[in-house]
């Protein structure tokens, strides 16, 4: 999904016109209030970025296999399940849960039901790119389809496409049960602070006990590190967000370059090599990849540039470490396999090792976050639960003795 600055914009209103008077009003529970917002708001838009990719993911397998069979795309569009007219009710009731907080403004034109519509309507007028409608497929699920049309003994039942999709589902619902719990865990904090703590201070002084190291310490940090938390928690979210509706940002935010640009360089290459394989010169094959909807915004810059380079005289191992396709090592390699004659076997090799790259990253980072998460989530926890405890039970010792 693209996004224009206008209408991140819009998103950025909405929120304050939402939350904005209600932090205001909040007064000591700011913190909790802030919060609470941010797991309904990160939790919201977590789903329904899974909804859509699961949407485009089952209608990119049934447009594949109709074309496959050479059979009209035509029905599979009309019988998609989204172009069903929507109930009132469900529309009304979007105007209460939106996504994110402007969401039948957006779903308006930029909705999944809206694309859908509109690559019907193009289906019907007799236009052989009605899939191409911007925001009906993803780019990798539409890379997949074209290739297919261009080299004839791919395998049919690969689903390149959706890997990384996939395992970014898994890490962002392996990474959200944690930052939960902690969130919870904070607001509660808060909460005790703000309202129990002090009561409890001045029954403990009444009785002329002294106040409970830990619990004095545990207060401390909570009061002043809860902010900080949830100012960094707030900024790694909206980066994240900002990654999805710019994603050319994804591509040099450190965190996620190391995910996403590994595995739009590799699609490119592996793309490029099953091309030239298949028996065409490059500068077709680079023509053939060159359209605004099976590549993102920065892969197909990238894609443009090689290409000025290589009209400018460079050759292809040089065009594309000067586009960004392939770092110097890695041209070398393909130095080696041009002088033997691989040079499209070793693009594509290197194509698929980027990709497997990607996804191990991936794997690892999130394991390492997951696991990490659960771990302080336990400290955090337990702290706050034994801190919390602690002046109760010296007071009902005291008072028992």
């Amino acid at each position: 999904m693209s996004m224009s600055w206008p209408r991140l914009f819009l998103a950025s209103f909405g929120i304050g016109l939402l939350v904005g008077p209600l932090l205001f009003f909040s007064g000591p529970l700011l913190v909790p209030a802030t919060l609470l917002f941010t797991i309904i708001g990160f939790w919201i838009f977590d789903c329904m970025v899974q909804l859509r990719w699961m949407h485009q993911r089952e209608l990119a397998m049934a447009l594949g296999v109709a074309m496959r069979r050479q059979a009209p795309i035509l029905p599979v569009l009309e019988g998609n399940p989204l172009a069903e007219t929507v109930p009132w009710w469900k529309a009304l009731l979007g105007w209460f849960f939106p996504y994110p907080f402007y969401a039948p403004i957006y779903a308006w034109r930029h909705g999944a039901r809206a694309v859908l519509v509109r690559a019907i309507d193009r289906a019907r007028a007799g236009d052989p790119e009605a899939i191409m409608e911007p925001g009906l497929l993803h780019a990798d699920d539409l890379l997949d389809i074209q290739m297919d049309t261009l080299v004839s003994g791919l395998n049919p039942g690969r689903t390149r496409g959706g890997r990384l999709r996939a395992e970014l589902a898994n890490a962002s619902t392996q990474a959200i049960y944690p930052v939960l719990i902690m969130f919870l865990t904070l607001t509660i904090a808060m909460f005790w602070l703000l309202f129990i703590a002090p009561k409890m201070k001045r029954i403990i002084s009444d009785l002329g006990m002294e106040y409970p190291w830990l619990t004095a310490k545990v207060e401390a940090v909570v009061s002043n590190a809860a902010p900080a938390m949830v100012a960094a928690i707030l900024v790694v979210g909206a980066l994240a967000m900002l990654c999805w509706f710019v994603p050319r940002l994804a591509w040099s935010i450190p965190g996620f370059s190391g995910l996403i640009a590994p595995w739009g360089r590799g699609r490119l290459l592996e793309s490029l090599g099953l091309l030239v394989r298949s028996g065409r010169d490059l500068p077709s094959a680079l023509e053939l990849l060159d359209k605004p909807a099976i590549h993102g915004c920065e892969a197909r810059r990238r894609l443009k540039l090689m290409r000025l380079k290589i009209d400018e005289g460079a050759t292809a191992n040089s065009a594309m470490r000067q586009a960004g396709w392939i770092d110097a090592p890695q041209e070398a390699w393909l130095g080696l396999a041009t002088r033997s004659g691989r040079f499209s076997e070793a693009l594509v090799e290197l194509g698929g090792s980027l990709q497997s790259l990607s996804l191990r990253r991936l794997k690892w980072r999130s394991t390492l976050a997951s696991t990490f998460g659960v771990l302080l989530v336990g400290l955090l926890v337990g702290l706050v639960v034994v801190a919390f405890f602690i002046p109760l039970v010296e007071m009902i010792e005291w008072l028992g003795g």
